[in-house]
């Protein structure tokens, strides 16, 4: 009897746990508003969006481990240019996007596809 009940405590055990690992569905792209800077994982402002700031001038990092290294395209409503860091903390090489740029579907495009970790938002002519 006891093993009877360890065996069916043990089949009902798997099954939860099985569904607890099974992976959740990517979520839609979300939309990027006026007076914002937004940045998503996959060309074409598709997957997940990673970056949805407001144009306050500054430095910024994308935080997380599933955010940088991961930019494929960005949405640059600020009116400002933005500039991507391919390090953290502002370091290494850069790729800018004008204020009068206000769409880049396809970063891949322009050599810079999945190297973002922080950007600045500034002022520029």
């Amino acid at each position: 009897l006891r093993t009877t009940v360890a065996a069916v405590g043990l089949c009902l055990g798997t099954v939860p746990l099985g569904l607890a690992l099974e992976a959740a569905p990517a979520s839609a792209a979300a939309p990027c508003s006026e007076n914002y800077v937004c940045m998503w994982e996959d060309a074409g402002y598709n997957g997940s969006r990673y970056v949805r700031q407001y144009k306050t001038s500054g430095y910024y990092q994308i935080d997380g481990w599933d955010g940088d290294n991961e930019i494929s395209s960005v949405k640059n409503y600020t009116g400002k240019c933005v500039r991507l860091y391919d390090n953290d903390d502002h370091t290494g090489d850069t790729y800018t996007i004008n204020k009068n740029q206000r769409t880049v579907p396809n970063l891949k495009e322009v050599g810079f596809n999945d190297d973002a970790e922080s950007f600045r938002i500034f002022n520029c002519n």
